[in-house]
């Protein structure tokens, strides 16, 4: 998604603002070719009148000193809006990807988010979003596997996975995490416990049976537990989720490993 941003807008020739407003005019003479820009941003306006509501307007300083005439200008909303509606190949490169986007968007496409948090450069974010977005990935294809098996619920298979796991099912978690009626309790796990859940999720959907969620999830805990030294192990730990203020000594997030 690097490749988005349409770099044209640090251009020299379009003039900016002292709080960074943009020149319209030059938006189009630059990046359109127009040669009446003037023109251009009237009949955009006539077709899309509610550009015309997004206009600020602002004299900019002459070379030879002065003022020139009020010129309509655009914020960072409006500029990428007007992007939207320029004539041009400009205009349709960024229509094109802007429809891509908004396509991935309500596709609930996860690597989105990843790509996102690539971009910000937080790493620690980032690999627990990766972690996060595994574990997504892999419910996807359990859901599949149920969709393709027959006999047993997408539900019952994520309560599977947490009773292996934690000994809870999902409404115990959201109880014990905090988390809202319809809200995932994988978004206050630490990063070992997203890799356990999809461990379980992979070992099932390599069996190809969506039933053996829980046998996976259940191995997992056990080979987990046995490479802990127990003596270093809370004893609450024994319910796999910290007590209610531990968790609000996190804030709410769960950074301690619900193993550990």
């Amino acid at each position: 998604m690097g490749d988005f941003n349409i770099q044209e807008l640090n251009n020299s020739k379009i003039r900016r603002t002292e709080c960074g407003k943009v020149s319209a005019l030059d938006v189009i003479r630059v990046l359109s070719g127009r040669r009446n820009p003037g023109r251009t941003l009237k009949d955009i306006c006539k077709k899309y009148s509610d550009l015309s509501t997004k206009l600020y307007y602002y004299s900019f300083k002459k070379k030879g000193g002065g003022l020139s005439k009020k010129t309509p200008c655009l914020d960072r909303k409006g500029y990428y809006y007007l992007l939207s509606l320029l004539p041009g190949a400009v205009g349709d490169e960024y229509r094109g990807k802007s429809a891509d986007l908004v396509t991935r968007y309500i596709d609930g496409d996860s690597d989105l988010a990843l790509e996102i948090l690539y971009r910000d450069g937080d790493k620690q974010r980032r690999e627990r979003a990766e972690k996060r977005l595994q574990v997504t990935k892999t419910n996807k294809e359990v859901a599949v596997l149920v969709q393709e098996t027959g006999g047993v619920s997408y539900a019952v298979v994520h309560n599977d996975r947490y009773k292996g796991l934690y000994k809870k099912n999902t409404a115990q978690l959201r109880a014990d995490c905090g988390a809202k009626k319809k809200e995932t309790p994988l978004n206050y796990m630490s990063e070992i416990d997203l890799t356990m859940n999809s461990l379980a999720n992979q070992m099932a959907i390599k069996k190809g049976d969506p039933n053996s969620v829980f046998s996976a999830a259940n191995n997992i805990r056990k080979a987990y537990r046995e490479e802990m030294n127990k003596d270093l192990v809370p004893d609450w730990v024994e319910t796999c989720l910290p007590p209610k203020k531990a968790r609000e000594q996190l804030n709410g997030q769960l950074e301690i490993p619900l193993f550990s």
